[in-house]
């Protein structure tokens, strides 16, 4: 925006010193080459700014629903524990071995605290799950913060209070078709960021997409999460050693069994 209030301020002060020249016939011709190119860079740079602006601004427009998202994006957390005594118990609330749970934390905030052993045969999923640390985006659940006790790591997420995707389609409340769509967009924009930063799931399903409620219109929003399965394509040996997954939504070629597909 800035760009392009500059370049159409120059443009403007470029056409009041040819029109000024046009007056005056003893202007050197030079001159008004020199500025009619300068004039017609600039007018095709504002061009292409205000096309790169309108994008942007349509790609924004995708994300406008759900601006109170950002309160769950990762940040500096300075209720973050260093212990686990740092946490209050509230209850248990999933997981595959029963490793995720939910804690107050020093402010008295929310939050979920899942388990991971640190031993050899366990910190794969650990690794994988840590991948996302540094990732910051709307639709995919943040990391707080993480912390070790003994051979045990524990990592922090914001706790997302909706329930799953499951829980949105099994909720008996009809959905509307822009509902449905709009839920289908997002989770299909937020693969997308996943693919082009070379990270792949590997156990997408509703189960692992949170929905947070928007509290203005109450919009919900799918967040992914649960990243113990995935791979990053660049940090891949090239071949797939595991059929992690769950068995109704694996792809055919991580079904077969034996099968070891490519993850290049």
């Amino acid at each position: 925006k800035k760009e392009g209030t500059k370049l159409r301020k120059d443009i403007k002060i470029l056409e009041v010193h040819l029109s000024m020249n046009d007056e005056d016939d003893d202007e050197d011709d030079d001159d008004d080459e020199q500025m009619q190119e300068e004039l017609a860079q600039k007018k095709k740079r504002l061009q292409l700014v205000t096309q790169n602006l309108r994008q942007i601004e349509r790609d924004l427009l995708r994300f406008s629903c759900y601006g109170e998202v950002r309160s769950i994006l990762s940040k500096a957390n300075e209720s973050s524990g260093k212990y686990l005594k740092d946490y209050e118990f509230v209850k248990d609330v999933g997981g595959r071995l029963g490793n995720v749970k939910l804690y107050k934390n020093q402010k008295g905030e929310l939050v979920v605290l899942k388990k991971f052993w640190t031993d050899t045969k366990h910190s794969g999923a650990l690794n994988r799950e840590l991948s996302m640390f540094n990732f910051k985006h709307p639709l995919i659940l943040p990391i707080n913060n993480i912390f070790y006790e003994n051979d045990v790591a524990y990592i922090e997420t914001p706790y997302i209070a909706g329930g799953t995707l499951r829980d949105w389609l099994t909720s008996g409340k009809a959905k509307t078709s822009v509902e449905i769509q709009s839920m289908i967009r997002l989770i299909a924009q937020a693969i997308d960021f996943l693919h082009s930063h070379d990270i792949v799931h590997c156990d997408l399903k509703p189960e692992n997409i949170l929905i947070k409620q928007n509290e203005y219109d109450g919009t919900c929003i799918p967040i992914i999460c649960d990243f113990e399965m995935s791979r990053n394509i660049n940090q891949s040996t090239g071949v797939s050693t595991t059929r992690g997954g769950t068995m109704m939504y694996m792809s055919p070629e991580r079904f077969e069994t034996g099968h070891k597909p490519n993850t290049k």
